[in-house]
């Protein structure tokens, strides 16, 4: 995968908070209030709404890589009111029907089941990128290694601008070097980095650059949910999954399957898919690279 990023969706859990990311869904969607409606405990809602999303991605892992289309608008009838000169109505391919678009589900921030309430350990700093002077063997090897496991002789990762520096200023110095800028996120940069040494080497050198590098496995997720999916190790939990580039093929679907996660539906806005993994495949999703 691509260097992967974390947060939560409503009821989905999610890798990663850079490159790829899972995010655990565990909010309710906005529902329209009935009548004495029952209470339940929030662990058993919890567990109810994960359930119930877990079997939504299940289901709809079935449909393969075609997305929902926007339903047309209806065509007047009355011959009065229609616009002579309008187009006519579009038709769906031959296999494929016109429907409505899914509802979008509620995100919220991460909240482990029993929260405790004290602060995190987890360091959400950004150690893990290098420049300048601090460029090192364990470094370049760490990318190379990435590469070399995913046949490829890039990988995606992160710059981080100098102070003053403009995404413009590495897009013209480092185009020479192999680096594809994606897009910019405050000062860091989405990127496809080269694998070869010379060439990061020359990156983390460049003034307009203070750090690059590729997110570490562990990093990818939240210290919390890494605890509650290793509490049960068999039992799938739905998550969304953030990839570092959009997936118009396919490719990174099919690669998360090869991973044994059951991959759900693609948000083309937010470049995530929803996904149920338990934890072997939680660990081959962090290791991967897209």
């Amino acid at each position: 995968m691509s260097s992967v990023a974390l947060r939560i969706l409503a009821a989905v859990a999610v890798l990663g908070a850079v490159a790829t990311a899972v995010v655990l869904i565990d909010r309710p969607a906005p529902r329209v209030p009935s009548v004495e409606r029952f209470e339940e405990p929030p662990s058993l809602e919890r567990a109810r709404l994960l359930e119930d999303a877990r079997r939504q991605i299940a289901a709809d892992s079935q449909d393969g890589v075609r997305e929902a289309t926007v339903q047309a608008a209806p065509i007047a009838t009355d011959p009065r009111l229609a616009d002579p000169f309008a187009a006519p109505a579009p038709a769906p391919p031959d296999g494929f029907s016109f429907t409505s678009a899914p509802t979008k589900m509620a995100t919220a921030a991460y909240r482990p089941a029993s929260e405790s309430g004290g602060e995190s350990t987890q360091d959400h700093t950004l150690d893990w990128l290098f420049g300048g002077n601090d460029v090192g063997d364990a470094h370049l090897a760490a990318i190379a290694e990435l590469a070399q496991r995913m046949q490829r002789d890039w990988v995606f990762g992160w710059l981080r601008l100098a102070d003053g520096a403009q995404a413009e200023d590495v897009r013209d110095a480092a185009a020479p070097l192999g680096i594809d800028v994606l897009a910019a996120s405050g000062r860091l940069l989405r990127v496809r980095l080269p694998a070869d040494e010379a060439s990061l080497a020359a990156v983390a050198q460049l003034s307009s650059v203070s750090g690059l590098g590729v997110v570490p496995p562990e990093r990818k997720t939240h210290e919390a949910f890494r605890a509650e999916i290793d509490a049960a190790p068999f039992r799938p939990l739905p998550v969304l999954i953030t990839l570092m580039a959009q997936d118009p093929d396919g490719r990174w679907r099919r690669a998360l399957q090869a991973r044994g996660v059951e991959v759900g539906r693609f948000d083309a806005d937010i470049r995530a898919y929803t996904a149920n993994v338990d934890a072997a495949a939680l660990d081959a999703a962090l290791q991967a690279d897209f």
